[in-house]
Parts: structure tokens; sequence; C-alpha cells
């Protein structure tokens, strides 16, 4: 069934959590939560199965319908981690930038101790 799919991306490709694949699919939670729900028995529309198509990059269209071979078409799982890994070492970059700022403008060093300086 798609939604054993659905659940294995959101598993391997969003560690489990449904509201950032649910805003990258451009879905609600709740219509994700009823394909999972057994008194509402929600279905996958052919539009949610397009936009996961869309979305995602790199995942195998075969798979999300039939669950026939791998998830992804190559390794856009890597690639997504390495991405997001890349990110956050930006924003942190960013960050100590920011912090070295305000310490300058304050007038605190910011530099480490100066090669001549003797450490004993």
């Amino acid at each position: 069934m798609i939604k054993d799919q659905i659940r294995e991306i959101i598993d391997k490709m969003y560690n489990g959590k449904v509201e950032p694949f649910a805003r990258d699919i451009g879905i609600s939670r709740k219509t994700i939560d009823n394909y999972y729900n057994p008194e509402r028995k929600g279905k996958v529309s052919s539009d949610v199965i397009e936009s996961i198509a869309s979305s995602i990059e790199g995942i195998n269209c075969e798979w999300l319908i039939t669950g026939k071979g791998e998830m992804l078409n190559n390794d856009s799982l890597e690639s997504k981690k390495e991405k997001e890994f890349r990110e956050r070492i930006d924003d942190m970059s960013n960050e100590i930038g920011y912090y070295k700022h305000l310490l300058k403008i304050n007038g605190i060093a910011t530099e480490p101790f100066s090669k001549t300086a003797d450490i004993a």
C-alpha cells in the first residue's frame, strides 16, 4: 500500500517527523494522520502521490506506487543529509560571525591569545 511507502519516507528521510514532510509536499498533517486512522480509512489521492513524486528529490515513483525496488533512484538520501549538514555548518558560521561582531562592538577581543604571548 502507498501508505506504507509514505510511512517509510517519513521515517527514513524526515526522522519520523510528519510536519516537515507534510510541509514539503504541500498538505496538512491532519491529512496524513487520516491515512493511518482506522476509523477514517483515508485514501491517498493521486494529487498527493504526484506532489510526493515532484517534491522529494530522487524518489523512485515505481517504488512509491508499488513498493517494488528501492525508495530512491540514487544517493539522494545521502545528498539530502549532506545538504542539511552543510546548511547547519553555514548557520553556525553565521552565528559565530554575529557573536564576534557583538564582542567587537563592545570592545572585547575576539582573537585567541596572541602568538607572541608567553603562556606559563
